[in-house]
C-alpha cells in the first residue's frame, strides 16, 4: 500500500489518487500520481510517501497478470482497453 506523509498531505499534495495498492505477484514499475492543490517544493531525494507491506490471507497464488504487467515507463491508464472490448449498447433518448 502506498501512502502520503501527513507532513506533506497537509501542503496539498497526495502521491496517489486512485490506486495506492499494488497486487500480488505485480511484476513493473508503479507510477506515482502526484497531485498538488497548493504549490509544494519538492527537493532531491526528500522523502514525500511510505510503502507499506501487509502479510497475505487467503489464497497467494493467484498472481496479477493484467495490463499492466511488466510495465517499465510511466504508463497513462489503460481502462480503455477493456471498453473497447466489449460492445457497449446505448440507448436512443427520444424512443
Amino acid at each position: 500500500m502506498l501512502g502520503t506523509f501527513d507532513e506533506i498531505a497537509v501542503l496539498g499534495m497526495e502521491i496517489h489518487v486512485t490506486a495506492g495498492f499494488g497486487d500480488n505477484g505485480f511484476n513493473g514499475t508503479w507510477t506515482l500520481e502526484i497531485v498538488c492543490a497548493n504549490p509544494t517544493k519538492v527537493y532531491p531525494n526528500m522523502p514525500i510517501g511510505l510503502l507499506y507491506y501487509h502479510p497475505i490471507v487467503g489464497n497467494c497464488d493467484i498472481l496479477y497478470n493484467g495490463k499492466y504487467f511488466k510495465q517499465v515507463e510511466p504508463t497513462a491508464s489503460k481502462l480503455s482497453e477493456e471498453y473497447c472490448k466489449r460492445k457497449v449498447k446505448t440507448k436512443n433518448v427520444n424512443e
